[in-house]
């Protein structure tokens, strides 16, 4: 079972990758950027990393499950193409999990 990780302190010694290009290889590549992320933890089938880098990266498709991506600090751009199982059902409650329908 994983443990609590503070995730600032974790990245705060790891430099920041700097000019990613689509063809510059993840946390699995090369040195430099392997350099750039921690493993935080280990699940069954990948891990949760965190990292830094400014520039763009590769597409991705992950058949085994979601990625989560979570910006800690500072900004990003995330395009994304999805494919959307309808209808969808839209909340502006305080509990997120409710729909509108449900809390009147």
């Amino acid at each position: 079972m994983p443990g609590a990780v503070d995730v600032s302190d974790a990245i705060a010694p790891l430099p920041v990758l700097r000019n990613r290009k689509p063809e510059t290889r993840g946390p699995e590549g090369g040195p430099e950027a392997d350099a750039a992320f921690a493993t935080l933890a280990e699940t069954r089938n990948g891990g949760v990393f965190a990292g830094s880098f400014e520039g763009e990266s590769p597409w991705e498709r992950h058949v085994n499950g979601d990625e989560l991506v979570h910006v800690l600090d500072d900004e990003t751009r995330v395009t994304v193409l999805t494919m959307t199982p309808q209808p969808t059902e839209h909340s502006t409650a305080d509990d997120p999990t409710q729909t509108d329908a449900e809390t009147g």
